[in-house]
């Protein structure tokens, strides 16, 4: 999401990788966590950030820090 200071220069957005169904499932998160955003996407980008938000950036950031904390819990995500 964005900062308030800094913002996000729309115009620089771009089309990243794509979940293979609407949303991205809970292997495809695992292997971005073990794996790292390298393995899926190499421009950074998750979906397509030319149609992104505020919101949406916040909800995807919830998610994935959710998932890191029970990664490190030795909860819901086994060991690669």
């Amino acid at each position: 999401f964005t900062h308030p200071e800094y913002g996000v220069r729309k115009n620089r957005l771009e089309l990243g990788a794509m979940p293979a169904g609407q949303e991205w499932t809970a292997e495809e998160m695992k292997s971005i966590v073990t794996q790292g955003l390298h393995m899926i996407t190499p421009n950074g980008i998750l979906g397509d950030a030319r149609k992104s938000s505020v919101e949406l950036g916040k909800r995807f950031y919830d998610a994935l820090l959710d998932i890191y904390i029970e990664f490190y819990k030795g909860k819901g995500l086994e060991k690669a």
